[in-house]
């Protein structure tokens, strides 16, 4: 089951096309949504609580004109450390996939690359 978050996709764009940190990050959307950044700051932290649910329960979240987050289980693994040459087993586990959408994955083409 997959949970769906509409965002404006031109916010969303200057959000994740400009390298920012958290108080970049209030600050441009209190200004784009003209509201305060305390009323941001809850507003990320509520979508931060709930999306952290959502995955935490197994499920999916969607989020138009960004990507989709969703829970996947990496295999166990033999690994080797290269300084001692000792094999370790590495356990199965769950992590975090993102996977960008169309409009993402178009726009960023276009994105100039840093080196």
């Amino acid at each position: 089951m997959g949970y769906n978050i509409f965002f404006n996709v031109s916010l969303v764009r200057e959000i994740y096309y400009n390298s920012m940190n958290y108080k970049e990050l209030q600050q441009t959307i209190a200004n784009r949504l003209e509201i305060s950044q305390e009323d941001v700051d809850m507003l990320i932290g509520a979508m931060n609580e709930r999306i952290v649910s959502i995955l935490s329960e197994g499920n999916s979240v969607g989020m138009q004109g960004f990507g989709i987050l969703e829970v996947r289980k990496k295999q166990q693994r033999l690994v080797v450390n290269p300084q001692t040459q000792k094999h370790t087993i590495v356990p199965p586990k769950m992590v975090v996939n993102f996977k960008p959408s169309n409009a993402m994955k178009e726009k960023s083409k276009s994105t100039p690359r840093y080196e």
